[in-house]
C-alpha cells in the first residue's frame, strides 16, 4: 500500500504551476446548525509517495454513527509523477448531505483498497444572539465567517 505524506480536509486548495499545494482552512470538524443538511463544499488534499505505475484513486465519505456511505466518487486513474516526486491530488466535494452529528471519515481508495482514513466530526453549531445580524436568526445552514453558506454545483473530482 502506498505511503501518504499528506492527507487533510480543507476549505480550499490549489496546486500552483510550480507544483506546490496551497491549503486554506484545514479542519477536523464541521459545524452545522441542524441535520439533515447539504454542506456546500470542501477539499480533500493528498500526496502519495512512491507511485510508480498508473494508480486508480477514489473517495468515499462515511457516516460512522449510521455506518453509511454518504458519497462515493468513482476512481480516476492518476499517472505516476516524475521520479522522486509525490503524486498530488485535490478532490473537491460539493453538496455533501450530512444526516447526523457525530464521527465521519473520508476514505481514500487506492486501486480499490482503503489507503488512508481522514477522520472528522460534524458538530452542532451554537450561535449566540449577539452574533446574529440585527439579533435575528439567520436561515439554517453551515456556519461560515460571514454567516450561512450556500451550496452550489455537483460533487466532482478535480
Amino acid at each position: 500500500m502506498p505511503e501518504f505524506s499528506l492527507a487533510v480536509l480543507a476549505d480550499q486548495a490549489i496546486i500552483a504551476r510550480d507544483g506546490k499545494i496551497s491549503l486554506i482552512g484545514i479542519f477536523r470538524s464541521i459545524m452545522l446548525r441542524k441535520v439533515p443538511l447539504v454542506y456546500p463544499r470542501f477539499t480533500v488534499a493528498a500526496m502519495i509517495r512512491q507511485v510508480d505505475k498508473p494508480t486508480k484513486i477514489g473517495i468515499e465519505v462515511v457516516d460512522l454513527k449510521e455506518n453509511q456511505v454518504l458519497a462515493t466518487l468513482p476512481a480516476a486513474t492518476f499517472t505516476p509523477p516524475r521520479m522522486g516526486e509525490d503524486l498530488q491530488m485535490l478532490v473537491e466535494l460539493v453538496e455533501l448531505p450530512f444526516k447526523t452529528f457525530g464521527r465521519h471519515e473520508v476514505r481514500i481508495l487506492v486501486d480499490g483498497k482503503v489507503g488512508k482514513f481522514i477522520p472528522f466530526t460534524v458538530t452542532e453549531a451554537q450561535v449566540p444572539a449577539m452574533h446574529r445580524p440585527g439579533g435575528q436568526l439567520r436561515p439554517d445552514g453551515p456556519v461560515g465567517p460571514a454567516g450561512p453558506m450556500r451550496p452550489s454545483g455537483p460533487t466532482r473530482l478535480a
